[in-house]
C-alpha cells in the first residue's frame, strides 16, 4: 500500500522534472498496487493521481471513469472525504471547454 500511495504522489510530483510518459507510468503502476493490496483508500489516491497525469482531451473518458470508480469505491468504504475527492476529479474530469468569449466584467476591470 505504501508503495502505492508513494508512485501516486511521486507521479504527480515530478510534473515539472519528468516527461509525461514516465509520470504515466508511475500513476499506472501505483493503480496496479493499489488494486493488488486491496486497498481502497490508495486506490482512490491512486486514480485520483492518475487523472491528474493524464490530461488532455483523448483521456476525458477515461477520466471521468476514474473519477466515477473513485466515487463508488469511496462510498462503498464510507469515506466522505474520499467521495468529495472523486467528487472534485469528476467536476474537471471532462476537461474545460475553450473560451471563445470573455465577459465583459472580466476584460482587465474594463466594465464598458
Amino acid at each position: 500500500m505504501l508503495r502505492a500511495l508513494t508512485a501516486a504522489r511521486l507521479s504527480v510530483a515530478l510534473t515539472l522534472l519528468a516527461g509525461e510518459e514516465r509520470r504515466a507510468e508511475l500513476s499506472a503502476e501505483a493503480v496496479t498496487l493499489a488494486r493488488a493490496a486491496g486497498d481502497a483508500d490508495a486506490l482512490c489516491q491512486a486514480l485520483a493521481a492518475r487523472c491528474d497525469i493524464m490530461a488532455g482531451p483523448e483521456h476525458s473518458r477515461s477520466r471521468v471513469d476514474w473519477a466515477g470508480e473513485i466515487m463508488t469505491t469511496a462510498a462503498a468504504h464510507r469515506s466522505p472525504a474520499l467521495e468529495l475527492l472523486g467528487r472534485r476529479v469528476r467536476l474537471v474530469a471532462p476537461g474545460w471547454r475553450r473560451v471563445t468569449s470573455v465577459p465583459r466584467m472580466m476584460r482587465c476591470g474594463r466594465t464598458r
